[in-house]
């Protein structure tokens, strides 16, 4: 009789064990999905003037200009429901910050998307013959190669050789034939590696701010916090048709007041 209670008692022992392994078990995940606001900016870091950053170049901005500047135009563009389905794809990329696809871009994409696969992956494909070699991408005038034949019992033990540009390089081992291709990178000289589409209007509009920000901040509810942060600032210039405010005087009259971000601390919305 005491055996056996010496047994269960071992038994329990064990098996508060084994309970306590498995509360000791993490059920949950620390940390959560990231959601598209986690990485956006906080509405202090807005610059003031955006009269004059919606005006300016986006090619010329800083980090934040740049990146307000596209946040603004692209959800001003999708809180318009009235002419966003009127507008062309071509459109819609260019107001929402996108490249507009083009043919040069195209194949300068095309290329770098081949070459990058090709660099980390075995060239598997037909015999190399001196009609159709086995072409080899590079960016510089020679790649070194290792030639392993065909597959089964075509298979040899690697061959490497320095394949060069402007010539044909046969393997020993089974005369299979290699071409070393040149990848380039950039375009020609003078050309812009994003021409203006001339079907795009690249013309931004304040009025779209106004007309998106009383279609969803209407009421008590607000469902767009960057446009009513935007038409505030607008309003304080006096952008709207509206007298400005009297303590309100804007750091500069023609540049964008772009600044670090422990900078903006100082612009916080009202």
């Amino acid at each position: 009789m005491l055996k056996l209670i010496r047994i269960n008692f071992q038994s329990y022992s064990q098996l508060l064990q084994r309970c306590h392994l498995l509360e000791s078990r993490r059920g949950y995940v620390h940390f959560h999905r990231s959601k598209s606001h986690d990485f956006e900016l906080p509405l202090d870091t807005m610059p003031k003037d955006i009269d004059a950053l919606m005006r300016s170049d986006p090619q010329k901005m800083d980090y934040f200009g740049s990146y307000w500047y596209w946040r603004i135009r692209g959800e001003s563009t999708l809180m318009d429901t009235d002419t966003l389905p009127q507008k062309s794809y071509k459109q819609l990329a260019k107001d929402l910050g996108m490249q507009v696809v083009s043919e040069p871009s195209e194949h300068m994409l095309g290329l770098l998307e081949l070459y990058e696969y090709l660099k980390t992956s075995a060239f598997v494909g037909p015999f190399g013959t001196i009609q159709n070699p086995v072409l080899v991408p590079s960016v510089m005038t020679e790649r070194v190669v290792g030639c392993t034949g065909g597959s089964g019992e075509h298979e040899h033990v690697p061959l490497w050789f320095r394949c060069r540009e402007g010539f044909l390089y046969r393997c020993g081992e089974c005369d299979q034939i290699f071409m070393l291709v040149r990848v380039l990178y950039s375009l020609p000289d003078g050309e812009d590696p994003f021409p203006p589409d001339p079907d795009v209007n690249d013309v931004f509009d304040n009025d779209i701010i106004a007309k998106g920000h009383f279609k969803w901040n209407t009421g008590d509810y607000l469902k767009w916090p960057l446009g009513n942060a935007t038409y505030k600032q607008l309003f304080l210039q006096g952008k709207w048709g509206n007298v400005p405010m009297d303590n309100y005087e804007p750091d500069t009259s023609d540049v964008v007041d772009m600044q670090p971000l422990h900078k903006h601390k100082q612009y916080s919305q009202l």
